[in-house]
C-alpha cells in the first residue's frame, strides 16, 4: 500500500485504510466493554480485575487513539471524500438531453 509521489491512491487502498480505522474502533470498543464487564461483575478490586482493567484500557487507548487522531487531523474525512469521488467518477453520467428509457 505504498504510494509513489504523484500517484493517486486506488479505490482498494482507500477502502483498506477506512476498514483499518473501523477495525481499530471495534477493537477499542471491545476493550472498553471488557472494562465495563469487570466493573459490572464486581471484580474491580481483585488483582486479576485490576490487571484486566489496566491491559484493556491500554489496548483501548492504543486502538482508539489512532482513529481519533485520523479524525482530528482530517485524514478520515479526506479518505471518505476520495473514496466518494472515485465511486462517482466510475459511475456513468446520464446525458440530460436523452429521455429516460421506459421498460
Amino acid at each position: 500500500m505504498q504510494l509513489i509521489m504523484g500517484e493517486a491512491p486506488q479505490k482498494s487502498d482507500l477502502l483498506l485504510s477506512i476498514l483499518i480505522h473501523l477495525f481499530s474502533l471495534l477493537i477499542g470498543l471491545v476493550a472498553l466493554g471488557v472494562c465495563a464487564w469487570v466493573v459490572a461483575t464486581g471484580q474491580l478490586f481483585t488483582l486479576d480485575g485490576l490487571d484486566l482493567i489496566a491491559i484493556s484500557l491500554g489496548v483501548a487507548i492504543f486502538f482508539v487513539a489512532q482513529t481519533a487522531w485520523a479524525v482530528y487531523t482530517g485524514e478520515f474525512r479526506e479518505l471518505l471524500e476520495k473514496l466518494r469521488s472515485k465511486s462517482e467518477a466510475s459511475a456513468p453520467i446520464a446525458n440530460p438531453a436523452d429521455p429516460p428509457e421506459k421498460k
